[in-house]
């Protein structure tokens, strides 16, 4: 029964994300790279978080010290990746404007030997000439639907997924750790639901990370600030609903209902 249990909550919690990584992500070696990166930038946001309760000795022992923290460090290692990838897609994009401007090579010669005394090979441009001809043209407005190399949706939903993705892992292998036994779940008066329960609520924030990576990413690029806050007040306050599992009797219900109710308020904004 303990070990039903496990793999019926790793196919809950990763079950529908890894369909959509297969399905969506899987097929094009740099999403792949992408979605792998944004895993590591939540990695060094749990790595913050551990410095910092390493270092305050006296609030290790509150859970709401290691979760709000970890929250900020979560969104601004989110910030700090997508200004990564707008750096690169500079970089892209002044390599195919210098490619486009730099001249071609003279092709044959026009006589026997004059041609070819007088023809010399152009040579390659210096560092200097291709910052000069990559800031010639206007090329800051990078994310652009029609100007961009990569599309801002799929660029945003796969760094949402490789964040979600590698969250969920860590959130829940405490508890499969657990779920294997020895041991029934419940037989002290605790809910029986609670390995179910929780692995919903890892499924859940997997995909709020999703919706929120893109509504994220489409704000700072378009400097909407309201939305950019509505997003990370959304995340810490899911995420601090968690802390009511520490009660007497918790309602995981009312919890995934809160959570489901983001998720249908997060994507109606994705899709208007």
């Amino acid at each position: 029964m303990a070990l039903m249990e496990f793999f019926g909550s790793i196919l809950i919690t990763f079950g529908p994300p890894l369909v959509l990584f297969f399905a969506s992500v899987a097929k094009n070696p740099l999403m792949v790279i992408i979605s792998m990166a944004s895993a590591f930038f939540w990695l060094l946001s749990l790595l913050l978080t551990s410095l910092l309760w390493f270092a305050v000795v006296p609030l290790r022992q509150y859970l709401v010290f290691t979760l709000f923290p970890s929250i900020f460090f979560q969104e601004a290692m989110r910030l700090l990746f997508f200004k990564m990838l707008r750096n690169a897609e500079v970089g892209l994009q002044k390599m195919a404007i210098v490619e486009e401007d730099s001249p071609s090579l003279p092709g044959g010669s026009g006589g026997a030997g004059a041609g070819a005394s007088t023809a010399r090979p152009e040579r390659s441009p210096s560092s200097n000439q291709v910052s000069a001809a990559a800031g010639s043209r206007d090329i800051r407005p990078l994310i652009k639907p029609g100007s961009s190399i990569f599309n801002p949706i799929m660029l945003s939903y796969v760094a949402g997924l490789g964040f979600g993705l590698m969250g969920g892992a860590m959130t829940l292998v405490n508890l499969l750790n657990e779920m294997t036994g020895p041991g029934t779940v419940g037989i002290n008066g605790q809910p029986e639901s609670f390995f179910l329960t929780s692995s919903l609520q890892a499924l859940a924030m997997i995909l709020l990370n999703i919706f929120i990576s893109i509504i994220i990413f489409d704000a700072y690029q378009y400097r909407i600030i309201y939305a950019y806050a509505a997003a990370v007040f959304m995340h810490f306050l899911v995420a601090g609903l968690t802390l009511l599992n520490q009660i007497k009797n918790p309602s995981y219900i009312a919890y995934l209902i809160v959570a489901i109710s983001f998720l249908v308020v997060a994507s109606s904004v994705i899709w208007t």
